[in-house]
């Protein structure tokens, strides 16, 4: 690949979603459809041109499990290209509303791995910080994934060294009623969530900051763009 290649590369990936902007879930999930429409669901899910876009979709899931499971309002943002970590996650806490940044590595599993643990164990060999989470995006349509299988991974983690703060992982799961999405953890404790996608997504819509610039470093935000600023910034693949 040419130097010329990963500039393209790097441009593409930064118009579809810039370094240092924070948006919502809902923001990115509206991106994320209008990817799909203007690209297509192959060239998302298989071209290079899309890892970062698959990152921030990935992650928006999570954040909005995370929504789900502590009442927090979330943005997402990605990290450097060829850097760790994969995307980041932001939050406002307490009364001051201190800004909160989480750390967050991307991993698949998917058909073609036989066990969710080889996935995380690849993680394992790397040197993660505490404020570090794992994040397994369970894509294998068709199989039954039971809590047992779940708890089996919990135990065996609690006899690893583990340097990130967490493992947890996302899946879309059909059962009776309006819950679509399980969000879990398997590491540092064994919870799990269940939630409606669609109706914790509608919380967002009250969210005055849907998309802001945002200093990873610092924890501090800054300008706040209208989400319009973003809707027809589509390039062409390079």
């Amino acid at each position: 690949m040419t130097s010329k290649t990963n500039c393209d590369l790097a441009m593409f990936e930064e118009l579809l979603y810039p370094t240092f902007i924070a948006m919502s879930p809902l923001v990115v999930l509206e991106r994320h459809q209008k990817i799909i429409d203007k690209y297509g669901i192959e060239n998302f899910l298989k071209k290079e041109e899309f890892k970062r876009a698959r990152e921030m979709y990935q992650t928006a899931r999570y954040a909005i499990g995370m929504t789900a499971k502590t009442g927090n309002l979330f943005w997402i943002t990605p990290g450097k290209r060829n850097e760790t970590p994969d995307t980041y996650i932001i939050w406002k806490e307490g009364e001051t509303k201190v800004l909160k940044i989480e750390c967050v590595e991307v991993t698949t599993w998917e058909k073609h791995i036989e066990t969710m643990f080889k996935v995380i164990e690849k993680k394992l060999n790397k040197y993660y910080p505490a404020n570090f989470v794992v994040l397994v995006h369970i894509n294998r349509e068709g199989d039954n994934v039971t809590a047992s299988y779940f708890a089996d991974i919990y135990n065996r983690l609690k006899k690893c060294r583990v340097t990130m703060g967490s493992v947890r992982f996302w899946t879309s799961i059909k059962k009776k009623g309006e819950k679509d999405t399980l969000l879990g953890e398997l590491y540092p404790s064994d919870k799990y969530t269940e939630f409606h996608t669609a109706y914790i997504l509608n919380k967002y819509h009250s969210l005055p900051q849907p998309i802001i610039k945002i200093d990873v470093i610092s924890g501090r935000s800054g300008i706040v763009f209208n989400k319009e600023d973003f809707d027809n910034k589509l390039p062409k693949i390079p």
